[in-house]
């Protein structure tokens, strides 16, 4: 399946391993691990912006996200393994692990709210659709 961006730094942060996934709302649960990903640039509709693939490669995971808006620091973030949203399997992030969490997706924290949060929006449910088998799990 085709994972496009939009902002031509993810594309040298992908080559360079730097991003190891990506967050997206899946509304019809279409991404799967092991389906092969044609990373590109800009929407391969949009003939105007010169789109081009720069990368194959596979879905090597799927964690559920969701953030909630914390003021404007932080949100709170947790993490599951399946759809349900609560109940067994459900991870919260440390503050830390938010900072991890936004710099392996190519953003810094205030990026990271703009772009999931934007204009006061509370929270934010999509799946982190990963590139490399690192998952974010409680760490003691």
């Amino acid at each position: 399946m085709i994972l496009s961006y939009s902002n031509p730094k993810f594309k040298d942060m992908i080559l360079s391993g730097h991003k190891i996934h990506t967050i997206r709302q899946d509304m019809h649960d279409r991404w799967k691990v092991g389906i092969s990903i044609q990373h590109w640039m800009y929407n391969p509709r949009n003939v105007a912006k010169c789109p081009h693939k720069f990368l194959d490669g596979t879905c090597a995971g799927i964690q559920y996200i969701h953030i909630v808006r914390q003021g404007d620091y932080t949100p709170e973030v947790f993490v599951r393994p399946t759809p349900v949203h609560f109940g067994a399997g459900r991870v919260w992030l440390t503050k830390s692990q938010v900072h991890e969490l936004a710099d392996n997706d190519g953003l810094t924290i205030p990026e990271f709210i703009e772009w999931f949060l934007p204009n006061g929006a509370s929270d934010y449910y999509g799946k982190i659709i990963h590139f490399t088998n690192f998952m974010y799990t409680e760490r003691l």
